[in-house]
């Protein structure tokens, strides 16, 4: 009897799917962080759910949550590191590998102070106009 029920536990556990993964630089070595987080999103518009998992510190991840759509979108945030955005199926999200690319501490510039009123625009292209001073 007990054979029977540890053989009906493994089955069901083997049918859930588990999403997994890790972070990893273009070499292949692991992405080592505290902080990186994997955001994943189903685009089923009936049944829209979206997870956050925290990524290990060997760069890690992984959930059993059970998306109910087939089609995902997997983003990978790392401080440090520029953004992943992907949309995949289901099935292509277990030991997914995310290819990150090390940000220049460089590249960003401090939009500063206008007391003029210009008009300025941000890094991103978005028209700043501060209040006058």
């Amino acid at each position: 009897m007990r054979i029977f029920i540890a053989s009906i536990l493994s089955l069901l556990l083997s049918c859930s799917p588990t999403l997994s993964g890790r972070v990893a630089l273009d070499s292949g070595e692991p992405i080592v962080t505290t902080d990186g987080k994997i955001n994943i999103t189903s685009l089923n518009s009936k049944e829209a759910h979206s997870i956050v998992i925290n990524i290990d510190k060997d760069g890690k991840w992984s959930s059993d949550f059970d998306f109910k759509s087939d089609d995902i979108l997997i983003e990978a945030l790392v401080p440090g590191y520029g953004l992943f955005s992907k949309k995949l199926k289901t099935k292509e999200a277990n030991n997914l590998v995310v290819i990150l690319k090390k940000t220049s501490q460089n590249s960003t510039q401090p939009i500063g102070v206008n007391l003029d009123g210009d008009v300025a625009r941000g890094s991103g292209g978005a028209t700043l106009t501060p209040p006058k001073l």
